[in-house]
């Protein structure tokens, strides 16, 4: 999953692609998939910008990577609360 997530973020980041306003992306994912988001955007130090969505009941979710106003879906998966490792914050 993660190789997924990155080689994404390698297509967004070298510009070949264009993503939609990062609010219609949001309103996308909130009324078709029923996900809300689960995180804040968070960065790291090289500016890669995510945030992910997930399925109240956990059933599915969703990572956006974020680029200023503009954001592209970069992966999704089922069972969101998988995603949890022993020691996390719940």
């Amino acid at each position: 999953m993660l190789s997924l997530i990155a080689a994404a973020s390698l297509f967004v980041a070298q510009g070949t692609t264009t993503c939609p306003l990062y609010d219609d992306i949001a309103t996308l994912i909130v009324d078709n998939f029923g996900e809300l988001p689960a995180t804040a955007p968070v960065s790291d130090d090289d500016g890669l910008t995510l945030q992910l969505f997930g399925a109240p009941d956990g059933s599915t979710w969703t990572a956006v990577q974020i680029d200023g106003e503009h954001a592209c879906i970069v992966a999704t998966e089922k069972d969101f609360f998988g995603l949890r490792q022993p020691g996390m914050p719940t």
